[in-house]
């Protein structure tokens, strides 16, 4: 994952280590096709590489953009390579700076930061990957098969297109690992009771601004939601008439989403849960993840005055010289 500012200019060294062609090509931003396309199409300049390539994009405009290999899409069809050549571009307001918290800090790849800019308010920003067909292993290296198959209290065989295991950013947790520990049905997505899940847990303050950049880079492309309980947010984020939906729909492999929170983070602090809309096939295989909502403590007033200390220098400067 990278982050850039509106205006930069990004440039890209990429190695290729493996024994095929790869390449870096990017939905919907800004390059010259016939040097940073990172595809072989037609007449234009193959631009995937079995060694070394330099791609230069040009971020015009915020939002997430979704990355990809595009040298060799049959290969690696067993998850050993293809599966795992992905990746997200988050184009963030101009002059903004990127906090973990208190401190500013100058990875650009972290999965959730503060974001603030000069004339914008500043939100805490959360990334997440959806993944419906993760192909993973247990401790003896066999493939763990959906819940569904073979296991007690099971469904009956899925179609094709529901295999595979669920998840966010690779992490899953499926609901038959839980019941192994405690079989109270009720306490499924208790943390008292299983302690946290694996998959990303996102936490913010009450009323605080918030932005999920929701992408799914790959894996079946069965149709997928995504479900905040409690919460809102419109349809198109950058048209006040939008409509306001609570669920995401017919997100399908290569689907981007900038999903900003009407009002922010709900004002009850406390666990609420996030997942697809697919309670039978998807939540059960590991789907689901808490979004914690916490209380303005001591704490979040000390972090809001070294940022705002930090954020009000960082306008002078743009001001003065912008």
């Amino acid at each position: 994952m990278i982050r850039a500012n509106k205006g930069d200019e990004i440039q890209v060294n990429f190695y290729n280590k493996i024994d095929r062609r790869t390449s870096i090509h990017v939905q919907g931003i800004e390059y010259n096709v016939l040097t940073s396309d990172g595809a072989e199409v037609g007449y234009n300049p193959d631009t995937t590489t079995r060694d070394f390539i330099s791609y230069k994009w040009y971020a015009e405009r915020e939002g997430v953009y979704l990355f990809s290999d595009m040298g060799d899409m049959r290969s690696g069809e067993d998850g050993t390579n293809v599966h795992g050549l992905f990746g997200a571009i988050i184009i963030e307001p101009p002059a903004s700076k990127y906090y973990h918290n208190i401190f500013n800090i100058k990875k650009n790849y972290e999965e959730q930061s503060v974001i603030t800019a000069p004339g914008v308010e500043s939100f805490r920003e959360f990334v997440l990957f959806a993944h419906n067909g993760i192909r993973l292993l247990d401790k003896k290296g066999n493939v763990i098969k959906t819940t569904e198959q073979g296991e007690e209290g099971a469904h009956g065989a899925p179609d094709h297109e529901d295999t595979g295991e669920k998840g966010y950013k690779y992490r899953s947790e499926r609901f038959f690992n839980r019941l192994k520990r405690n079989p109270i049905m009720s306490k499924i997505f208790s943390s008292r009771a299983h302690g946290d899940p694996s998959t990303p847990l996102l936490k913010a303050y009450v009323k605080e601004r918030v932005i999920i950049r929701l992408l799914m880079p790959a894996d079946k492309p069965r149709n997928i939601s995504f479900v905040l309980h409690g919460h809102n947010w419109r349809a198109q984020p950058d048209d006040p008439f939008s409509t306001v939906i609570p669920v995401q729909g017919a997100i399908s492999v290569g689907g981007v989403y900038n999903i900003e929170l009407i009002n922010g983070a709900l004002d009850v602090p406390g666990d609420y849960l996030y997942r697809s809309g697919s309670l039978r096939w998807d939540v059960e295989s590991g789907m689901w993840g808490i979004f914690r909502v916490m209380s303005r403590s001591i704490r979040y007033r000390c972090e809001c005055i070294c940022r705002n200390i930090g954020h009000w220098w960082e306008e002078q400067w743009y001001d003065k010289y912008m």
